[in-house]
């Protein structure tokens, strides 16, 4: 992840949101994690998902990408 505060939200193919993670990227090593719990305090299923990384102050482009999670 950049180096600077950014917002990662995380969806399902069908565009549903799952989660929404600040990360301060400011400090440390460009990582985050995340429990995969849904907003709605549920489990996530297995399945391919696509997470959207933004800037809070403009310093680079979104970034989308996808990423499959196996149970």
């Amino acid at each position: 992840l950049p180096q600077a505060r950014n917002t990662i939200e995380i969806f399902t193919l069908s565009g549903d949101l799952v989660q929404t993670i600040q990360h301060d990227g400011s400090n440390g090593y460009g990582e985050a994690s995340w429990n995969l719990m849904s907003r709605n305090g549920q489990e996530i299923v297995s399945g391919i998902y696509l997470y959207v990384v933004s800037s809070d102050d403009g310093s680079f482009d979104d970034f989308i990408g996808k990423f499959v999670v196996v149970r």
